[in-house]
């Protein structure tokens, strides 16, 4: 693009450059803004689950207190049998306790209604701003970092001769969002491969479980458990094959999405045999078989040691990863705000009369 064009061009945006540059300011810290108000209104939700959580407490609490005040308010056998028999004080100090328990109950019940009363209308209050006044501002301040740097790629995209300084801005910039994009995509691939590796521990804390079942089984077997222990020895076994097989499946799942995953040793379940086993049961073959079932745990323990190693390993990873894609996000919007201020500058220069810097081959 030559200078005279540059400079004109300019010329003719600089209405909307000032247009939107004052949007800017004006709205500026509204998506902080946002953001603030957004983490408050989730903090005041999880504490009013909690909330909900107490109070269904302590209405259990007070029914129950209720019922024991019941027995003694209005129940006219009590109070007799305890007039005959010379226990009428005793019968009154249990009823003016149970009374003062349910009423104490629901003086606690009460109390926690009315905090969850204020606490919706405190939410209530934060949601309302936030849409009607936060969110509209925060989208104008988008909407219009949007349009500039719209307008800003249309007049200076490319190579620009006469205006070298914005040239290498630019260029740095193009090299800090690859930079943050190649980190955020290795982010995202390291966590779906972490929370696969997750799912595959929590496989294998079931197998691990269903291996200690077949095992109790078996023992039972030994002792003479018979038919039923059989059954209950190789649902176990086959259950805990199920498990095996889920770990095996997550796991490869996540060797698609990161590199740094690698397969887990052999695992081998053993699943017994239906002719020794239950045919020419004895006890030769069911501690035969006891002993099968101990060393398939040997080796699903080793397994889980090395899944809970790689488990820790992705887990430090997408912290590392985080931390990276937070420094390369400050980075390009130092870059990003450095380019749009040398671009500002050049409207400052051709609308003061001025000529941008020559270009010299």
């Amino acid at each position: 693009m030559s200078q005279g064009t540059l400079e004109s061009r300019i010329s003719a945006a600089a209405a909307r450059n000032d247009e939107l540059l004052s949007t800017l300011s004006s709205t500026d810290g509204a998506t902080t803004a946002v953001r603030h108000q957004t983490q408050l209104i989730a903090d005041l939700e999880a504490e009013l689950a909690e909330l909900n959580r107490n109070i269904n407490t302590l209405t259990k609490k007070r029914e129950s207190e209720l019922k024991d005040h019941n027995k003694y308010q209005h129940s006219f056998f009590r109070k007799h049998a305890h007039t005959v028999f010379g226990k009428k004080e005793k019968f009154i100090a249990t009823a003016e306790k149970e009374e003062k328990e349910y009423f104490e109950a629901l003086r606690e019940e009460t109390l926690a209604k009315e905090q969850k009363d204020g606490l919706i209308k405190q939410i209530e209050d934060l949601q309302r701003v936030l849409k009607e006044e936060l969110e509209p501002v925060a989208k104008r301040h988008e909407e219009a970092q949007k349009a500039l740097d719209e307008l800003y790629d249309q007049l200076f995209d490319g190579p620009t001769p006469s205006f070298p300084e914005e040239d290498a801005l630019e260029q740095k910039a193009s090299t800090t969002l690859d930079a943050y994009t190649g980190i955020r995509d290795r982010l995202l691939g390291e966590d779906a491969a972490r929370q696969k590796l997750d799912e595959a521990g929590k496989a294998m804390g079931q197998a691990l479980r269903n291996i200690e079942d077949a095992l109790d089984a078996s023992t039972w077997d030994t002792w003479g458990g018979g038919t039923w222990a059989d059954m209950m020895e190789r649902d176990s076994l086959a259950q805990t094959q199920g498990y095996v097989s889920k770990v095996h499946q997550c796991v490869a799942m996540a060797i698609r999405t990161s590199p740094e995953v690698t397969p887990l040793p052999n695992m081998t379940i053993t699943s017994g045999h239906v002719m020794s086993d239950m045919v020419f049961d004895s006890i030769f073959t069911d501690l035969a078989q006891h002993d099968r079932i101990e060393n398939s745990k040997v080796e699903l323990r080793r397994g889980a040691v090395h899944l809970e190693a790689q488990i820790k390993a992705s887990q430090s990873r997408v912290e590392g990863l985080k931390a990276d894609l937070a420094r390369a996000g400050e980075e390009l919007g130092k870059a990003r705000k450095e380019l749009q201020e040398c671009r500002m500058r050049s409207f400052q220069v051709v609308l003061k009369g001025g000529q941008l810097p020559a270009y010299t081959a």
